[in-house]
């Protein structure tokens, strides 16, 4: 595999080709899209010499704004310097998650001159036309509130851990069983509040298990109940 020339700020071309790849989490592989940019750079006889290679990695669009991204803001501050005539990127996705910010760098590639290249082949190719990219930057925005959507409901679905419990496996397979070091005090809490007649017993009740379950804060012992 060739060996990646990354930026450096003192370094300058004035036709640099910037490649800009991005993922969201740890647990995903930013290679694929790395490779999928050296492929095109390969075949179409780019000067290695002339590639700068900028990558988010574990950072999110959905989380982050397009200001906390490093290698997205080192990327737009090239395209001011005019330092960046074309921009390889996988998809739309790669730039923002967000409509307005999608439409802020499209409106930056437009007044510059970029030229870009998506390496997705489901990616259609960059529009001269605002609205057309406008519209393909709400389609981004629509599937990052999916996948957002989708990771809320499975961590309601299987919680990465529970008060009590410890989780054993991964995704479906994930099992809850009871943990030994607190099983017996949860099993007593609950037995003793529920034999309470008086409010006065209780309250003792609650700051005696307030200090045996580790301090748990007030709320959170009424959500154990």
């Amino acid at each position: 595999m060739e060996s990646h020339q990354y930026y450096e700020p003192n370094k300058y071309y004035e036709d640099f080709i910037a490649v800009y790849s991005r993922v969201s989490t740890a647990q995903q592989d930013i290679q694929k899209q790395i490779l999928l940019a050296e492929s095109y750079i390969h075949n179409n006889r780019i000067d290695l010499d002339k590639v700068i290679w900028l990558k988010d990695d574990n950072v999110s669009a959905n989380k982050l704004a397009i200001e906390d991204r490093p290698d997205l803001q080192k990327l737009r501050l090239l395209i001011q310097q005019k330092k960046v005539k074309t921009v390889i990127v996988y998809s739309r996705d790669r730039l923002a998650r967000n409509f307005y910010e999608y439409v802020a760098i499209v409106k930056e590639f437009y007044k510059y001159g970029i030229k870009v290249i998506f390496t997705s082949t489901k990616q259609p190719p960059f529009s001269p036309k605002l609205s057309i990219e406008a519209l393909y930057g709400i389609f981004a925005q629509v599937e990052g509130q999916n996948i957002s959507g989708r990771r809320k409901d499975t961590m309601k679905q299987f919680p990465s851990s529970i008060f009590g419990y410890k989780r054993i496996g991964k995704r479906k397979d994930v099992k809850y069983i009871p943990n030994p070091e607190v099983v017996n005090e949860l099993k007593s809490f609950f037995y003793e509040v529920a034999e309470t007649n008086e409010a006065d017993d209780l309250f003792n009740i609650i700051m005696k298990y307030k200090k045996i379950l580790k301090n748990k804060r007030y709320e959170d012992l009424l959500s154990l109940l």
